[in-house]
């Protein structure tokens, strides 16, 4: 994801979240032409963490999510800093990605949208 112009002249967009630690994150899109990322960083973690040796990462966060428009649904997107593919749910009223999800392993993320899927038709003699 080596896309310097997305953050120098993209489009700024927050994004709302939801659930019981909504208060706790901040999460944001850049978009650029085809391309789009996703950043979520927890907030005010002393909050939702046990202690020192805690990492606001995984089960905390629990029926938190980012919201995203309905035309995000089933949209997939790497996170940048695990590897991780991690896919909006919805409905046409409304997508969203899973908090717990998204911070699993590590307690930062960018999301980079993957392209979408295509799939290719074979003709009748069965090549592509």
């Amino acid at each position: 994801m080596a896309h310097p112009d997305l953050y120098a002249r993209g489009d700024y967009e927050p994004l709302e979240t939801r659930g019981p630690l909504a208060g706790n994150l901040v999460a944001f899109r850049r978009s650029l032409d085809e391309h789009a990322a996703i950043v979520v960083v927890p907030r005010l973690v002393g909050q939702v963490i046990n202690g020192p040796a805690d990492a606001p990462t995984g089960d905390i966060w629990r029926d938190t999510v980012v919201v995203l428009e309905p035309s995000q649904h089933t949209t997939r997107y790497r996170n940048e800093f695990t590897g991780e593919l991690i896919e909006s749910t919805g409905s046409d009223d409304e997508s969203t990605l899973e908090v717990e999800s998204i911070l699993s392993h590590f307690p930062v993320a960018l999301l980079s949208r993957e392209p979408a899927r295509t799939t290719r038709t074979r003709n009748r003699t069965g090549k592509q």
